[in-house]
């Protein structure tokens, strides 16, 4: 009997595999959940719903690949005869929050995000579950585990070249130029501003600063990602101190390049929290030499006590930290006041994943500052939109998981650390499972039933490969790649390579590993109560896998032997699957597709580019073939997407300026009513949203620049109208009654122009009669406007001095009239 025919120790004959070689299949599927893990905090996650402009839908073809991968993992349970698929108590408290996540989605307002984000969290309990039972080996463990070390290091080395090289060359470019300004942004923010001049300072102030973000969206993501995987780091390097020294500097190094690329994030909440945990383990793991010299330590805790208040004072912590979109605890209580209104109207259900800006824009207070689109606490986050339910399930879930960690605080504390001399036969003793380096270690603790062999080391190698390969094609798939992106990927690889084959032969023991990993997930728990990150899905998988890693090391997830039909329960994940697939990833994947590319050629237009048409075709045939016709398909494949149908607004608004140019009426308003038609689609499905109630006003200042006379100055006052519809959803908005004011007043001065020219009387009359209403209206936006700007203290909502200058003009030469 060969090497790779012999069973495994713990599989009797009554139990072997059917198969020839089962384990094949179960190691390509873990190769894949490998690359899945190591891809997914390299694609932005920070908006699940696809609600900003520039993000695109690699999260939902990862979350693919996981339903994937756990049919494929469910069929190999089948045809193996291996074991079913038994919940734990934990894993039934995550699928509650699953469950009241659809539930919540269905009651939103804004009903498309909310689905797509309660996908991911489906996605996310089915990752929780495969980590729970596809490394089923201490060296898989050890694998998966030195994978997502591996990324972590490979994310760091970016956030620092990002710092020193890119951030500087970016500011050095944006220069006066608003597009590139906005091009800049792009590529390190899914913000969505507007390009006045206070937002593209913002920008270069936020470029001049350079806050480390790697491939996340905002920094404090970013920094929550790795305090997640600086305990593990530093606990490795600690573990092989005594083994190679050689390895252990790399060790070192890894861990010091992620504090440094913590320490450029520059979020205080994420020092916080790391330095909070690393004192309370040190704390345990020192307690009986602390009571022994406790007069010293008293005296030290004094000492620092009065350090950190004098630079507290000092105002050094906000000088080195600060932000510009920060506001520090101050800003906090703002938003968790604000949510507490949103909670106790919504207590049950909450307002629906994706929908907390709307609702927050329609509680905050005027003397609040910024909107933002979730409340920088998971605990009241969880709560404000999926309801209490979901609330209490995600606790008891982080409970149950912190209890089976607790419970092991005796055995650990005795359990000496791996790797020192001569304490082999002690760790073999001890009453944590080692995770000791090699294979033979590993073999003769490893007892589960589950597998035929250990999957070699190339199987992690592998699959960390693939997984930067498929982000950077994720990345890059539905925009045009740069030479900085191939640069940062080529970056990645090498990183993350280097440091795979040094963190793979890290001798974890069980005890060790499970400290390090319960202290990175209390560290990012700790900061993602004045932070962001829960259900940003490329902080929160690694956190789930974390803690499904923490809980194999306490008590393996073994699913028992099923008996009868009970043995086809993990078949369910291939309609899971496949429902996934055809109802929500390839509708949204190809109306996607259809639209960025519409909209990319509808850009190029209008900035006059001529590249993208077609000589012997004229502009609009061109115009209503490459953008209007795919955006048309793109709406009917998912019509409930509001980008789509102001994408597809916006391309036949286009096409109508075109006929109007040739003189040919019927066509304009036939294009101009679907434009309309899908324009208002688009505030049906999603009212909250300012930015539609502004499109649509744009469309009828379109309209009315093909008009004239009477009926010029009516589509205008339409526009205002539309802008008054948008003030109850943001009231404390002062650039919404300033848009308000300016169109009023644009509608009233062409009714004057027109009653100029009216010989009519009566007809004379009604139209000053008009006039004079729209511009007592505009008196009354006008001064509103002003009040709320004197009301509001965030700098980045009140109103620019050339903009308060034209206010005060109106209002001086109105009242003069």
């Amino acid at each position: 009997m060969t090497k790779h025919q012999r069973p495994a120790a713990g599989l009797s004959p009554e139990n072997a595999a059917p198969l020839r070689d089962p384990d094949r299949l179960r190691r390509l599927l873990l190769m894949l959940l490998t690359a899945i893990l190591v891809a997914r905090p390299m694609v932005l996650g920070e908006d699940p719903g696809l609600v900003a402009d520039i993000s695109t839908p690699g999260s939902q073809t990862l979350t693919l690949f996981v339903f994937l991968v756990a049919a494929g993992w469910a069929v190999w349970q089948v045809a193996s005869g291996r074991g079913g698929f038994t919940l734990s108590p934990a894993e039934w408290t995550l699928l509650v929050v699953v469950l009241c996540t659809f539930v919540s989605a269905e009651a939103a307002v804004y009903k498309h995000p909310a689905r797509l984000i309660a996908w991911e969290w489906l996605g996310l309990f089915v990752t929780f579950a495969l980590v729970r039972r596809m490394p089923v080996s201490p060296s898989e463990q050890r694998g998966l585990l030195a994978a997502l070390l591996a990324t972590t290091v490979a994310l760091s080395a970016q956030a620092v070249y990002q710092c020193a090289y890119e951030y500087p060359q970016m500011a050095a470019s944006v220069g006066g130029s608003a597009e590139r300004v906005g091009s800049a942004l792009s590529r390190i923010s899914l913000e969505m501003g507007t390009t006045d001049d206070r937002f593209l300072e913002s920008i270069r102030q936020r470029l001049k600063d350079a806050f480390a973000t790697a491939t996340f969206a905002h920094p404090n993501s970013f920094a929550g990602y790795l305090v997640l995987f600086l305990p593990a780091l530093v606990g490795a390097a600690l573990v092989v101190r005594w083994n190679s020294r050689r390895h252990s500097v790399w060790l070192w190094a890894f861990a010091a390049l992620t504090a440094g690329a913590l320490w450029l994030s520059h979020s205080r909440g994420a020092f916080a929290a790391v330095v909070l945990v690393g004192l309370v383990v040190a704390t345990i793991r020192w307690r009986h030499r602390l009571w022994a010299r406790r007069g010293w330590v008293a005296a030290g805790v004094l000492a620092l006590a009065v350090v950190g208040l004098a630079v507290l004072k000092s105002g050094l912590l906000a000088g080195l930290f600060a932000k510009e979109s920060s506001g520090g605890m101050s800003a906090r209580l703002e938003y968790w006041q604000t949510t507490a209104s949103i909670i106790g109207a919504h207590p049950w259900l909450g307002v629906g994943p994706g929908n907390f800006r709307g609702a927050y824009q329609r509680y905050m207070d005027v003397g609040m500052g910024e909107q933002v689109v979730e409340p920088h606490n998971f605990v009241i986050e969880i709560w404000a939109t999926s309801g209490l339910v979901a609330l209490v399930a995600l606790l008891v879930a982080l409970g149950l998981i912190g209890l089976a960690l607790v419970c092991r605080h005796n055995s650990l504390s005795e359990e000496p650390e791996a790797g020192r001399p001569n304490d082999a036969a002690s760790e073999k003793r001890s009453s944590g499972a080692p995770l000791a380096h090699g294979r033979g270690s590993d073999k003769s603790t490893h007892h589960s039933p589950l597998t035929t062999h250990d999957s070699p080391a190339w199987v992690f190698f592998a699959g960390g490969a693939i997984g930067i390969a498929l982000s950077f094609a994720l990345r890059v798939h539905w925009q045009e790649p740069g030479i900085d992106e191939a640069l940062s990927v080529v970056l990645r690889l090498v990183a993350w390579l280097s440091a795979m084959a040094v963190l793979i032969h890290v001798p974890w023991s069980s005890g060790t590993c499970i400290v390090v990993l319960a202290a990175g997930a209390a560290a990012l728990l700790l900061n993602l109560l004045v932070s962001g990150g829960i259900a940003f899905f490329s902080v929160a998988t690694p956190l789930w896998a974390v803690l499904a890693l923490s809980l194999n090391l306490v008590s393996p997830a073994l699913d028992k032997r099923p008996s009868g039909a009970t043995r086809l329960i993990p078949l369910l994940f291939l309609p899971l699957a496949v429902l996934y697939a055809l109802a929500i990833y390839f509708p949204l994947t190809s109306a996607f597709g259809q639209a960025s590319e519409a909209s990319r050629l509808l850009a190029d237009y209008r900035a006059g580019g001529r590249r993208q048409l077609h000589w012997r075709f004229s502009p609009y045939q061109q115009i209503e073939k490459n953008v209007v016709a795919p955006l048309r398909a793109a709406v009917a494949t998912d019509p409930g997407y509001a980008r789509l149908h102001v994408l597809l607004a916006e391309g036949t608004m286009e096409l109508a300026k075109l006929a109007a140019a040739a003189k040919d009426t019927k066509t304009v308003n036939k294009l101009t009513e679907e434009a309309f038609r899908h324009s208002l689609r688009a505030q049906e499905l999603c009212p909250e949203d300012t930015n539609l109630y502004f499109a649509r006003a744009r469309h009828w200042l379109e309209r009315a620049n093909l008009a004239s006379g009477t009926e010029a100055a009516t589509l205008t006052l339409n526009a205002a109208a539309e802008i008054n519809r948008a003030i109850p959803y943001d009231p404390t908005e002062a650039r919404l009654h300033l848009q308000l004011a300016d169109l009023l007043f644009m509608g009233a001065s062409k009714l004057d122009e027109a009653a100029k020219k009216e010989p009519e009387p009566e007809r004379l009359e009604e139209l000053r009669r008009r006039a004079k209403e729209a511009t007592a209206l505009a008196l009354q936006a006008a001064e509103e406007a002003l009040r709320l700007d004197e009301a509001i203290t965030w700098a980045g909502r009140k109103l620019s001095n050339p903009e308060r200058v034209r206010l005060d003009r109106w209002l001086t030469a109105k009242k003069r009239e």
